[in-house]
């Protein structure tokens, strides 16, 4: 996170505050499209009905 921090605030220094929200806007998506191209469906159903650990026991004071 404060790698993205200083990158935004270099970008919106050298080319404005809007330039540093179409970049930040262009690089979630770009992530979004990456894992959208290269996760199969198959890993997700996967992962979806893997079972989970049970929560740990509450504890009372």
């Amino acid at each position: 996170m404060p790698l993205g921090a200083l990158l935004g605030g270099a970008i919106g220094e050298a080319f404005g505050i809007p330039w540093a929200f179409a970049f930040i806007t262009a690089a979630q998506v770009g992530s979004t499209v990456l894992v959208g191209a290269t996760v199969s469906q198959a890993t997700v159903d996967a992962h979806v009905s893997a079972p989970t650990a049970a929560p740990p026991p509450a504890t009372v004071p």
